[in-house]
């Protein structure tokens, strides 16, 4: 017989399709992996929750979970008549708060936070910074990583500065949005070297593409920093 490894390239075991994607965008400080994360109950994930001020029940979970806006859960056998255990990975209730933050922040649907949130599951970590000030929706990519990191009360090195200005104040008598990526490079992971080297741009109306979408989303992140 054949044998078939159930290991990633990271060497765990691929629990969920969540862990075998091949672009990941990757930090060393919420990077979470192995199957001794998958640690939480449902009761557990409502508990943590509710301390971060998300409120929701055993089915609430279990919708957001089919909406892919947490990482899918470990599912194993109890034994024989006793039924199924379900684990949630460490994150997840930093995923819930992300995603009902968000769309408060963005007054969007659920599905389009599940859209947000899997961009930085899928795209190519070097695609994803390169791009965020040419794509809003990686910028909105870009406040959900913010808000997940500051539910579990971590770092997070990497920061954008904004500034809207209307059109009566611009030299163009257009709207402007201007766009600035600063690293700490003491936090920064060797890896992330490439991002300390974007510049800083300017949106403008008319010019941009989406501007409009632009204008709307960051103008409601800065009405909820």
């Amino acid at each position: 017989m054949e044998y078939i490894s159930t290991k990633n390239i990271y060497g765990f075991n691929d629990l969920t399709p969540y862990n075998v994607l091949n672009h990941i965008i990757k930090y060393d400080w919420i990077k979470i992996d192995s199957i001794s994360d998958y640690n939480l109950s449902p009761h557990d994930v409502i508990e943590q929750a509710t301390k971060l001020g998300i409120k929701i029940t055993i089915r609430t979970l279990q919708r957001r979970t089919d909406e892919e806006l947490v990482p899918q859960p470990y599912r194993t056998s109890a034994g024989r008549g006793v039924g199924k255990v379900t684990l949630y990975r460490g994150d997840t209730p930093a995923e819930l708060y992300a995603a009902e933050k968000l769309k408060k922040i963005l007054n969007v649907q659920y599905e389009d936070v599940s859209k947000i949130r899997q961009i930085t599951i899928q795209e190519n970590m070097k695609t994803f910074w390169v791009n965020i000030f040419k794509r809003p929706d990686f910028f909105a990519a870009y406040a959900w990583l913010k808000l997940k990191a500051k539910a579990l009360d971590t770092g997070f090195p990497i920061f954008i500065n904004w500034r809207l200005i209307p059109a009566w104040l611009s030299p163009s008598a257009k709207r402007e949005i201007k766009l600035e990526q600063i690293a700490s490079s003491e936090n920064l992971p060797d890896e992330f070297d490439f991002i300390e080297i974007i510049n800083p741009v300017t949106l403008t109306e008319d010019e941009t593409p989406n501007f409009d979408k632009w204008w709307d989303v960051i103008k409601k992140i800065e009405a909820n920093k």
